[in-house]
């Protein structure tokens, strides 16, 4: 089988602005995938692929409302609570 990481970078479209996942969804928007028959958020994929791993406390927010794109760039730390707050 091919890595996890093959798999998932297939799945998106990189244009000149931003990148698009083509995959999955969930019933919120956001883009899915499964490794190791376990359902991630695609977003929080990409950030664990690229910088390392997400801190239990810590969220991974968009900077626009489009859930299925993600540039890396676009996303910033949060906590809970300040989602919360936002929203």
């Amino acid at each position: 089988m091919r890595p996890a990481a093959e798999r998932f970078w297939e799945k998106v479209q990189k244009t000149a602005k931003c990148w698009l996942w083509t995959a999955a969804t969930d019933r919120d928007g956001y883009g899915v995938c499964k490794i190791q028959q376990k359902q991630h958020r695609a977003h929080r994929v990409a950030w664990e692929l690229s910088y390392g791993t997400i801190p239990s406390t810590a969220c991974v927010l968009h900077k626009c409302d489009n859930l299925v794109v993600f540039v890396l760039i676009i996303y910033f730390w949060g906590h809970v609570q300040i989602t919360v707050q936002i929203w």
